[in-house]
């Protein structure tokens, strides 16, 4: 029962990562590096988010900050993938 009521948190922090998903391959696959740097301080600090032993209180508090982490790397993804002048969605935009 208890994994039952972890599904939904669960399931809604991976929407993000998802989306993010696309977006950072799409970069990726365009040869824009310069999102590496945002990723790897943004693995820095889930990582650091993570070994913070108050959001162990409960598996809902990890899940939440896997949530808000996941969100600020589809926030990354679509700034990079956006405010990209080459950006094949930058370019159908204008």
């Amino acid at each position: 029962m208890e994994a039952v009521a972890l599904l939904p948190w669960y399931a809604w922090a991976m929407v993000p990562l998802a989306l993010a998903n696309v977006l950072l391959n799409n970069l990726l696959a365009r040869g824009s590096f310069r999102v590496v740097p945002a990723l790897i301080v943004l693995a820095l600090g889930y990582a650091f988010a993570l070994t913070r032993p108050a959001l162990h209180a409960s598996p809902v508090t990890v899940l939440q900050v896997m949530g808000v982490c996941n969100l600020v790397l589809l926030g990354v993804s679509a700034w990079f993938t956006w405010r990209d002048p080459s950006s094949p969605a930058r370019s159908a935009a204008t």
